[in-house]
């Protein structure tokens, strides 16, 4: 989990990434279509939720045996 303060919408920088040989690649990002992607073992989800341009978020990636869960600011989104 993070908090950060994107100063573009469309900005695609990573906000975390961590690799391991268990689960493969999980990184948060706010991607170049403007909206907050993330990827936990596999190819990247694009969620719905919109990047806004300099104003903190908080956002994080949750994950047990049965889902993988995005939230920005304390709200599941998909």
């Amino acid at each position: 989990m993070a908090w950060v303060n994107p100063t573009q919408n469309s900005i695609n920088q990573m906000v975390f990434y961590h690799w391991t040989s268990g689960t493969g690649m999980v990184y948060i990002r706010a991607n170049a279509a403007g909206v907050w992607g993330y990827a936990f073992g596999g190819s990247e989800v694009a969620t719905a939720a919109a990047v806004t341009a300099n104003t903190w978020t908080h956002v994080a990636l949750t994950w047990d045996v049965d889902a993988v869960n995005f939230y920005v600011n304390g709200t599941l989104v998909d």
